[in-house]
């Protein structure tokens, strides 16, 4: 265990945590969020937040008292916002007196913002998945990456999957990275209660037929759509099952898509686009099965926002998928059509594994939330703090 941290208010160690969450809060936004809403109530810490204007008002409602930095360019505003990210924000946190920073989705500024630096590596898709990205994206990414897990003093990884693939490409790195695996929020726990009525209004409301088969993720060729949807027809037709498949989720323009169309994916195939936050978890709960057989993830969200929910999960054999899924998820290979299609028809129809998977989802779920993220955080900044603390006295 970490060593206690010395809570006299003229030792309280100064965080900064970067919070840049956008407003349609996806897996590395909704990552950054609970974070920062967790570290709000840490009254050891001096925390600060870097947000988006948008998120100001939320900041200081959450910790009263607070300054936040207001990061005023998004990512892809060029070249202001490189600017603003490698020499703009590691003056103001010098300026501030920041103690450690925390860069919770994938990168550091080039110019170091403070003595202790720790970033969150979601995925190492630009290095283990280019073909999911431009050509430009990811010589860009891989250079910015690279150079952040070389000066990075730790590095979060959310599951052991993705340590893998940061020692794979960076050996050295080994000895400074540790595990802390993403959490799942109440709202998908509390689903699983959800009454009838709630589920059926937003069902009605997003235009969803039932009974169906849920996706949920962003329109991108990693998440393998194409072979969900062929996988599906056939699973469809050979066991006449009455299900429609739903995807939920946009499409970006950052990314390409993997060539899926609502028109090429046929009429028994449901595109709600990107759903509301607070209607996801009661579509969760309507859904007789999630299907995620991702080709590559850093950790998988909507495995674990299932399992909360209580519907049985069919994912993918490779990556991080099994680890998140444990025993509960019925686990298939991504790349072989027949065995997607072969998976979907039994996790539809065998009620015993049915009745097992949403058990041991519930109890894996249980034991993965954000505040058990958020302890786990805590005690690393105390044990990088304190060793910091015992090099400079």
């Amino acid at each position: 265990m970490p060593e206690p941290c010395d809570l006299t208010t003229s030792l309280r160690p100064h965080v900064l945590i970067d919070a840049r969450y956008a407003p349609k809060l996806r897996g590395g936004d909704r990552c950054r969020y609970e974070l920062a809403r967790f570290m709000a109530g840490q009254q050891e810490w001096n925390v600060s937040f870097l947000v988006y204007p948008h998120a100001v008002q939320q900041a200081c409602a959450w910790h009263t008292g607070a300054s936040p930095i207001i990061a005023p360019f998004t990512p892809d505003q060029h070249p202001q916002a490189d600017w603003y990210e490698h020499v703009t924000l590691p003056r103001l946190a010098r300026q501030a007196g920041v103690d450690l920073y925390h860069g919770t989705f994938q990168t550091l500024p080039l110019r170091s913002p403070a003595p202790i630096t720790v970033v969150t590596i979601q995925d190492m898709a630009v290095f283990a998945f280019p073909q999911a990205y431009s050509p430009r994206f990811v010589r860009y990414m891989r250079l910015w990456l690279g150079a952040t897990i070389r000066r990075a003093t730790q590095i979060i990884a959310p599951t052991m999957a993705t340590r893998s693939e940061i020692v794979r490409f960076y050996p050295e790195a080994e000895p400074r990275i540790t595990v802390i695996m993403n959490g799942v929020g109440q709202e998908f726990l509390s689903a699983a209660e959800l009454p009838e009525p709630r589920i059926a209004d937003v069902c009605h409301r997003l235009c969803v037929p039932r009974p169906y088969v849920l996706f949920v993720g962003s329109l991108e060729a990693k998440k393998n759509h194409r072979r969900l949807v062929e996988a599906f027809h056939r699973a469809r037709v050979a066991g006449s099952l009455p299900h429609t498949l739903v995807i939920a989720g946009e499409r970006l323009d950052s990314v390409p898509d993997g060539g899926i169309t609502e028109a090429g994916a046929g009429p028994l195939v449901h595109f709600t686009g990107y759903v509301p936050e607070g209607d996801l978890p009661a579509l969760y709960r309507g859904a007789d099965l999630v299907a995620y057989p991702s080709l590559y993830e850093g950790f998988g969200m909507p495995v674990l926002e299932a399992m909360a929910a209580g519907v049985p999960v069919l994912t993918s054999s490779i990556s991080s998928m099994p680890e998140v899924a444990g025993e509960a998820g019925m686990l298939v290979d991504p790349c072989d059509v027949d065995a997607i299609a072969q998976g979907l028809y039994r996790a539809l129809t065998d009620h015993s594994w049915r009745q097992f998977a949403v058990q041991a989802g519930r109890k894996r779920a249980l034991s993965l939330t954000w505040s058990e993220n958020g302890r786990k955080t805590v005690e690393l900044y105390t044990e990088l703090w304190n060793r910091h603390r015992r090099t400079v006295l």
